[in-house]
């Protein structure tokens, strides 16, 4: 099986339909809502753990003298 990292972006498309096909076969209408809903939140949950850790390192990388400090915490605030 390739890298799948690697894959080109049809066949990682056609990959993803060929596993909801099979998924769907035996699955009831509310079963597949279900298992669909739960894949799509691991999805966005990667996505958003993903966004926030480029944010922290770009953060970083331009606040080199400053790492003791967070993105985001307003020190005027405390």
């Amino acid at each position: 099986m390739p890298d799948f990292f690697k894959m080109p972006e049809k066949e990682i498309i056609l990959l993803a339909t060929e596993i909801a096909i099979l998924l769907n076969d035996n699955l009831t209408t509310d079963q597949q809502n279900t298992l669909g809903n739960f894949i799509m939140t691991v999805g966005q949950n990667m996505v958003l753990g993903a966004g926030q850790k480029a944010i922290r390192e770009q953060y970083y990388a331009n606040n080199k003298d400053n790492k003791d400090d967070n993105p985001g915490d307003n020190k005027s605030n405390k």
